[in-house]
C-alpha cells in the first residue's frame, strides 16, 4: 500500500496535479530541480503553454476533451509563423449533475516574449451582464498582472500583455454541452532561425561541437507546458523547414531520439500529460 501511494503521490508531481512550495530557498531549489515548484520556464527558442480558466461553468472541465495542432514554418528569410488551432470537445449532457452546462473558459496562450499576432478567430464573449463592475473601494494587488493594460486586437478582441517572460494572447471561448468549439491563431516568433548573436542556447553549442564539417547549422527546439491540475491534452506539432532560404538541409541529431524528424522539420502526435520538450539538429548540404 505505502509502494502504491509512493507511486501515486510521484506520477501526481510529475503531472503536475500536484504542486509545492517552500519559504525556504534551499527547499526550494530542491524542487525546482524536479520541476515540482510549477514555474512557467524560461527558453531562447520556442514556447507554448495554454492556460484554460472555467468562470462559472461548473464542473463542466472534467468533461472538456482539448486538442492542440501546433505548427511552425521557418520563412525564406529565417523568420517564423507559428499556427496554433485548439479544439474543445463538451462531451457532457445538457443539465447532467455539475458539468452539464456552458464551459465559459478564458484562455491564454504564453509564447515567446515579442512575439506578434497577425490573426485570431473562433473566441466567442460571454454577456456583459455576468461581469460585476468594480467598487470604488476595491484595492489593485500589484502582484497580479494588470489585464486591463493590455492591447487589444481590433479584428478578435484579443488581449497583448506581457506576463513571467512570455507575451499573452487572451480571449474568451464557450462550449456548450455536445459541442465542440475551435479558435486559430497566428503569430510571428520575435527571432530567426538564421540570426547570428551571442546568445546561443545548449542545441547551438551541441551543434557546434558535432559540426566537425563547420557547415552551416539550423537549430530549433519547442518547450510545451502542461497546466497545472488540467487533464492531457491531445498535442500535434509541425515544423515546416520546405522553403527555408531555398537551402538543403539532412538532420544529424534530434531529441528525443525516437521523435518523427526529418530533413523537412518533424512531426510529433503525443499526449500533453506532463511537460514536453523536443529538439532538432540539422546541417546544411552546401
Amino acid at each position: 500500500m505505502l509502494f502504491g501511494l509512493v507511486n501515486a503521490a510521484e506520477k501526481s508531481l510529475r503531472e503536475k496535479h500536484i504542486l509545492l512550495y517552500f519559504k525556504d530557498q534551499t527547499l526550494e531549489q530542491s524542487i525546482e530541480k524536479y520541476g515540482w515548484e510549477g514555474k512557467i520556464k524560461e527558453t531562447k527558442k520556442d514556447y507554448l503553454s495554454i492556460i484554460n480558466t472555467n468562470i462559472g461553468g461548473g464542473k463542466s472541465d472534467r468533461k472538456i476533451k482539448e486538442k492542440i495542432s501546433h505548427e511552425s514554418e521557418i520563412m525564406k528569410d529565417g523568420s517564423i509563423v507559428d499556427s496554433l488551432e485548439i479544439s474543445r470537445q463538451h462531451t457532457g449532457s445538457k443539465n447532467e449533475e455539475f458539468v452539464g452546462q456552458r464551459n465559459v473558459d478564458w484562455m491564454r496562450i504564453y509564447v515567446p516574449a515579442g512575439s506578434q499576432l497577425i490573426e485570431a478567430r473562433g473566441f466567442s464573449d460571454p454577456s456583459q451582464a455576468y461581469f460585476e463592475e468594480p467598487q470604488k473601494t476595491w484595492k489593485t494587488d500589484n502582484q497580479l498582472t494588470d489585464e486591463n493594460s493590455a492591447s487589444v486586437d481590433n479584428n478578435s478582441g484579443t488581449k497583448i500583455y506581457q506576463e513571467s517572460g512570455k507575451t499573452v494572447f487572451a480571449n474568451w471561448l464557450m462550449v456548450d454541452p455536445g459541442s465542440t468549439a475551435n479558435i486559430y491563431i497566428k503569430y510571428k516568433l520575435p527571432f530567426n532561425v538564421n540570426k547570428n548573436d551571442n546568445t546561443k542556447d545548449l542545441w547551438d553549442k551541441v551543434g557546434n561541437f558535432i559540426n566537425s564539417t563547420e557547415k552551416t547549422l539550423l537549430s530549433h527546439s519547442l518547450l510545451v507546458q502542461k497546466q497545472p491540475g488540467a487533464m492531457p491534452s491531445e498535442f500535434i506539432s509541425r515544423l515546416k523547414l520546405d522553403d527555408f532560404a531555398g537551402a538543403s538541409y539532412k538532420k544529424i541529431w534530434s531529441y528525443p531520439e525516437n521523435e518523427d524528424s526529418s530533413n523537412n522539420g518533424w512531426l510529433i502526435r503525443d499526449n500533453l500529460d506532463v511537460d514536453k520538450y523536443w529538439a532538432i539538429i540539422l546541417e546544411s548540404a552546401n
